[in-house]
């Protein structure tokens, strides 16, 4: 199982594109099996600003593109959890004022 998604920036920004997609896959723990992430990648084409310092004058003005690509793996799922058991013989304590 795969979720993708493109985003699609104003042409006036800095930043041309940035996908993300991820990949699922069921992972069994104990008697139970999950759908969990497997696989994450995102791309991402943007400027950088760069600052420029010229007699005695700062301005920012825009770099070159660049490409960026970050992927991630997922794994070692662990399950927490906890248990509770309700106790016979309560005896509800009236509210005190």
């Amino acid at each position: 199982m795969r979720l993708t998604v493109q985003a699609d920036p104003a042409w006036r920004l800095p930043l041309r594109r940035s996908d993300v997609m991820v990949e699922y896959e069921p992972i069994t723990r104990g008697a139970r099996t999950f759908i969990c992430p497997a696989r994450s990648v995102s791309l991402s084409r943007q400027r950088r600003t760069i600052a420029l310092a010229e007699w005695g004058e700062a301005l920012r003005v825009y770099g070159p593109f660049e490409t960026l690509l970050s992927e991630t793996r997922f794994e070692k799922y662990r399950i927490f959890g906890s248990t509770s058991r309700i106790l016979p013989g309560f005896t509800e304590v009236p509210e005190s004022k």
